[in-house]
């Protein structure tokens, strides 16, 4: 047994996906909203352990901030960059990590140069790893 269906019965199937104009303006539309909110994240995860570093110079606050810095970064990079993989999360968390670990000798350089104490190299290097 044929049924026939009225045209009111058919649902509306949307074809916007065949036509490569919207398609294609979509598809811009997207990579322009990642690339605004990548370029925020950014921003705002090198802008934001800054301040403590600079406004609190101590190896304390340097040390904290950058450890607790770095886990969000991670955890925005795991849920937020679904098209990177392992190898890609952990060369951007290092990558970060080594960024805020610049940051830290600068605030410690800019501490030591205050209070007019002279180091040399090697000393620097044995204060990081005391």
């Amino acid at each position: 047994m044929i049924e026939t269906f009225s045209q009111e019965a058919v649902p509306d199937i949307n074809y916007r996906e065949l036509n490569r104009e919207i398609r294609v303006a979509r598809e811009t539309r997207n990579a322009f909203a990642e690339r605004l909110w990548m370029g925020a994240f950014g921003g705002a995860a090198l802008i934001g352990p800054m301040l403590p570093l600079v406004l609190h110079r101590d190896q304390n606050t340097s040390i904290i901030t950058a450890s607790v810095a770095t886990s969000p970064f991670t955890l925005v990079l795991g849920f937020g960059a679904r098209e990177l993989g392992g190898k890609d999360i952990l060369a951007a968390t290092a990558a970060y990590a080594a960024v805020l670990v610049v940051f830290v000798v600068a605030a410690w350089l800019l501490w030591f140069r205050e209070r007019s104490i002279r180091i040399n190299l090697l000393w620097l290097f044995l204060l990081m790893f005391d």
